[in-house]
């Protein structure tokens, strides 16, 4: 898997040595920059976290607000019953290592070594039995003091369980 952050400065680069992984398994990632100017930082960052987004649904019993508001709306009612859909978003895991220190950087490469949990979730992209859905990424961050920081980040595929 590859990824490519460019603007007009350059760009930074990660790239795996799988498309997937297993639970338990390390990410081993390239990262290069190419920079146009020498930008100094703070130094470098990988973060490795699991993005869960779930839909919650609440019934309950609408009172007369809710029946008048729907009527003007003009929307038909079989039932005194209302359910709400909430979609949340929440990160479940998240494990941030330093890749470099604070220094000037233009053209360099760095390895990254992240190791996915044992209990990590499966990705997925749709709603399961559950009602939820995991993605992993892979975040890379220079840290520059004073100015937007220059990130890029590739999402990770974790396999599930195998028949």
């Amino acid at each position: 898997m590859h990824n490519t952050f460019n603007l007009l400065f350059g760009k930074i680069s990660i790239t795996t040595d799988k498309d997937s992984y297993f639970p338990g398994e390390p990410i081993v990632a390239n990262v290069s920059l190419n920079f146009k100017k020498p930008i100094k930082a703070r130094g470098i960052f990988a973060e490795l976290f699991c993005c869960e987004h779930y839909h919650l649904k609440h019934q309950r019993e609408m009172d007369r607000y809710d029946h008048h508001l729907e009527e003007q709306l003009g929307i038909p009612r079989s039932t005194n019953i209302k359910t709400d859909l909430r979609k949340t978003d929440r990160i479940i895991f998240k494990k941030t290592i330093q890749v470099a220190g604070e220094g000037i950087y233009s053209t360099n490469s760095f390895e990254v070594k992240l190791p996915i949990p044992d209990t990590a979730q499966p990705t997925s992209h749709e709603l399961g039995h559950d009602n939820k859905i995991h993605k992993w990424f892979l975040k890379v961050k220079l840290d520059v003091p004073f100015a937007l920081d220059k990130n890029t980040e590739i999402e990770i595929f974790v396999k599930g369980l195998t028949f």
